[in-house]
This record gives C-alpha cells, structure tokens and sequence, in this order.
C-alpha cells in the first residue's frame, strides 16, 4: 500500500488531539484558572505514567494556543479536502 506522500499529497502528517471547551461567553478568569489547573495535572509525573503507554505525549496548550491550532488545522486540512476534489454526500 503506498504512503500518502507517495500518493501524492507529500508533508501530509496526521495526529490526534484533545481540547476541552467553554462557552464563548465564559469570563477570562475561570478559563485561565480551568487552564492552569488542567496545565499542572498535564505535568504530574504518574500522568505521564499512565498516559505514554496509551501511546499519548501530553502537551498542554493555553486557550490561545489551542485556538491557533484549530485555526491551522483548518486551513490545513481544507487545502487537502479542495486540492483532493473530496465534497460532502
């Protein structure tokens, strides 16, 4: 079975992500307290433990930070759904 970059869509790299959510209206300060506190579990140690043997590598990202990914995997993976013709049913 050929690769992807052999198929003919080259750099094309998958991965999985989780992100946690509020509503648009929540108050700046309870979304950073939230990430603050889902930022230092994402450090404890028996964390890492438990998770890396499930195949995950945590990486904890701010709200702006997630919100920058979404933003680039959107545009990523549009440019791929375009340039491949792919449209919904």
């Amino acid at each position: 079975m050929p690769t992807l970059n052999e198929s003919g869509v080259p750099g094309f790299d998958v991965s999985v992500w989780f992100g946690i959510a509020a509503p648009a209206k929540t108050p700046r300060d309870i979304i950073a307290r939230v990430g603050g506190e889902i930022a230092a579990i994402d450090k404890l140690p028996e964390v890492k433990t438990k998770t890396a043997p499930l195949g995950y590598d945590l990486k904890f990202l701010d709200s702006q930070h997630l919100a920058d990914k979404i933003a680039k995997d959107h545009a990523r993976y549009g440019k791929v759904i375009r340039e491949a013709g792919i449209t919904p049913d």
